[in-house]
């Protein structure tokens, strides 16, 4: 396994805007929607406190009490747990994982996006509104790309990227309506050999 797959094979999309990201630590991005059977959490990041991105039952049925749950204020304080409140800007270390979190939009800190160095590359998943915001020479690394917003967007980040800080593999996400699933056509055609679409992952499924 080379390349691209590689770099993708320790992703898993939960659907929506969910993943989860096999490993030590074990992290889950924005779990909503969330089967039952799936393992428990060292981390979970969440994004925005709105619809698809914070579900409450879910971020409670993958924790224990060692779970930390990072993201924006308004998001970590509705939880027990171990609260990581993040704000823009800031870089931390959390159980060994490196992670800087990301201005999305002029919405503050009530927004997040996030990237993160794994020993197989990076991940970088922007929260609603974000631009790319990546040091020079940052590879290789994957791309979150949120289909309910504009594909447009897509089109100017891979084109105005220099080639050091282009992505090596763009993810689709957000997508459940029939219109959003209509800007797949869209999304490939943008995206090209960088495509990565991932099919809805449980338990036992790889």
């Amino acid at each position: 396994m080379t390349g691209k797959d590689a770099i993708i094979a320790p992703i898993r999309w939960l659907g929506g805007f969910g993943f989860f990201i096999l490993g030590k630590p074990a992290v889950y991005i924005n779990p909503t929607h969330v089967p039952d059977g799936l393992p428990k959490a060292d981390i979970i990041f969440i994004t925005d406190i709105g619809e698809g991105r914070f579900s409450r039952k879910d971020v409670e049925k993958l924790s224990t009490p060692q779970t930390i749950v990072a993201g924006p204020k308004a998001c970590v304080s509705s939880f027990r747990l171990n609260q990581m409140p993040m704000s823009a800007g800031q870089n931390l270390e959390i159980l060994s994982l490196p992670v800087r979190a990301l201005a999305s939009g002029a919405s503050g800190d009530e927004r997040l996006g996030f990237f993160m160095r794994w020993p197989w590359g990076a991940l970088y998943c922007p929260g609603p509104a974000a631009s790319l915001e990546l040091e020079e020479g940052i590879s290789p690394y994957v791309l979150l790309f949120s289909l309910d917003g504009d594909i447009a967007h897509l089109e100017s980040i891979i084109s105005s990227c220099p080639k050091n800080r282009k992505p090596n593999a763009v993810i689709p996400m957000g997508y459940r309506l029939p219109q959003d699933r209509k800007k797949l056509d869209g999304f490939r055609q943008i995206a090209g050999d960088l495509s990565a679409e991932l099919e809805p992952w449980k338990e036992g499924g790889g």
